[in-house]
């Protein structure tokens, strides 16, 4: 995609929640599920590079998950500026990671040891609370990539159509959906 220009990009958040009022008037909300983003982008290039483009959508669109930029949602504009790494290993499943630092809550981060992005929902300074919970442990000292997230992805075949015209500038628009396994 690199040679492509992208555009018209939307992050979406899908986190399923439950919500109920009791007869009382008392709201029940909560997380339900596994969360996870979708993106939708543009894509426009030169009908020159049409070959590059059909060879990124035959290697993609069977499944393949493909790495990307968050665009906008990449870029870290907070006051932490250095490295933060975990302090004590955490289990699967666990939603607070004992680290100290500045993240501000709102914050997306990955884990180097994998690439699922969590949303900071507090910071006590001692522990971030994150949501999800973590869909693989991390480990002592693993550092947390705060800056230029990169999300993997794979193309929803069945949202995307693939149309092949006959312009000088062609453009397409993609959907996909976040691997969470890997």
């Amino acid at each position: 995609m690199d040679n492509f220009l992208i555009s018209s990009f939307v992050l979406s958040d899908n986190q399923p929640m439950y919500k109920n009022q009791a007869n009382s008037g008392r709201l029940i909300q909560r997380s339900t599920g596994i969360q996870y983003f979708d993106i939708s982008f543009q894509v426009s290039l030169n009908i020159e590079d049409r070959l590059k483009f059909q060879q990124w959508i035959a290697e993609y669109s069977q499944g393949k998950p493909f790495e990307m930029s968050l665009g906008w949602y990449s870029m870290y504009n907070g006051i932490q500026k250095d490295t933060v790494t975990v302090l004590n290993a955490a289990n699967k499943s666990t939603y607070k990671i004992s680290c100290d630092s500045d993240l501000e809550v709102g914050t997306l981060i990955q884990f180097s040891g994998h690439k699922k992005i969590y949303r900071i929902i507090a910071n006590d300074g001692e522990n971030l609370s994150i949501f999800p919970n973590l869909r693989q442990s991390v480990q002592e000292n693993e550092t947390i990539k705060y800056n230029d997230i990169k999300g993997t992805f794979i193309l929803n075949v069945d949202k995307n159509q693939y149309q092949y015209k006959s312009e000088k500038v062609l453009q397409q628009t993609f959907t996909a959906v976040e691997d969470i396994t890997a």
